[in-house]
């Protein structure tokens, strides 16, 4: 999926404010069936996200194992690559959640 430069642009100016954010799953699910340009990640786990500040957010869930992710469990957020992206397109970054050991 080709996203446009100007497009990347704009959602990386909200990066700052995503990072280093602490949260506790509220909720989660492990993907097998992935939607376009995510394949290559199957099986993952996403889950809903309770930040300290009080807002939810869906993010994916990673550095993790099926063993490991509780509800409850602490995460914080940090910047991953989204996706894959082809030799032309610019390489999307974005929020995901890692637990906290």
């Amino acid at each position: 999926m080709i996203h446009s430069p100007s497009t990347i642009w704009r959602q990386s100016k909200n990066i700052p404010d995503e990072v280093g954010k602490n949260g506790k799953i509220v909720s989660f699910t492990r993907i097998f069936a992935a939607p376009k340009g995510f394949e290559q990640q199957v099986p993952y786990y996403t889950g809903i996200i309770k930040f300290e500040d009080g807002t939810a957010k869906p993010l994916e869930i990673i550095d993790a194992n099926e063993n490991s992710i509780k509800i409850g469990a602490k995460v914080k957020t940090v910047i991953r690559r989204i996706g894959l992206s082809e030799p032309e397109e610019l390489i999307r970054y974005g929020p995901k959640a890692r637990l906290l050991k």
